[in-house]
């Protein structure tokens, strides 16, 4: 009757990442090499809890002070600031606790590992990409190539160590597939599937590849 965070190993079975009878969800986002932070609760008491990777320990838990559901969440490199965003806005909270900083208009955002920036998501007619700074301010237009149509779908790690983001895309298809878009060169490339069906969760592993 709730919703719940799993682990599972290989060839074992799948069990609760942590022990409490709060739900447990994404958003969810690795802070640092040995945590994830995730939402724990439902609204009206959403907050962001911080686990332990090892054995899904609850370590922190932080209160976003948004109001509205929280819809996606980020990291910084280290772990010690958490980016998330609720109510169009995006926001910042130090994962030590803290209050939360709002850093602008935005429906989603993504940490870029490559830059130290944010990556912010717009869910309009289509979705709009631009640059953050991690303390907020002025926004900069990510240009996606034309011909592919982005879905407002954003997992827990979209941005590569060297700036590539995989995204969620809808092209010639009635499948939502993967592709990977370089913002240096402006170039965007399908993922080949070898099956049809729709993605909806992704994100680089832990080494980037």
């Amino acid at each position: 009757g709730r919703s719940r965070l799993s682990v599972v190993k290989p060839n074992d079975e799948m069990v609760p990442f942590v022990d409490t009878e709060e739900e447990t969800h994404e958003p969810l986002a690795f802070a640092g090499p040995d945590q994830v932070a995730f939402v724990l609760g439902a609204q009206p008491a959403e907050s962001i809890g911080i686990a332990s990777i090892k054995d899904g320990r609850l370590l922190k838990r932080l209160n976003p002070q948004s109001g509205d559901v929280i819809k996606s969440l980020a990291a910084s490199n280290d772990g010690t600031t958490l980016f998330y965003s609720s109510g169009g806005a995006i926001w910042s909270i130090p994962a030590a606790g803290g209050n939360p900083t709002k850093l602008g208009a935005g429906d989603a955002v993504a940490y870029d590992p490559s830059r130290q920036d944010l990556v912010v998501y717009f869910f309009e007619q289509t979705v709009r990409l631009a640059r953050m700074p991690v303390t907020g301010g002025k926004t900069e237009p990510l240009e996606v190539p034309g011909g592919v149509r982005v879905q407002s779908l954003v997992g827990p790690a979209p941005i590569r160590h060297d700036g590539q983001i995989v995204l969620s895309v809808l092209k010639g298809s009635w499948f939502l597939g993967a592709a990977i878009f370089d913002p240096r060169s402006r170039t965007l490339n399908r993922v080949p599937l070898r099956y049809d069906g729709d993605l909806f969760s992704l994100a680089w592993n832990q080494k980037n590849e």
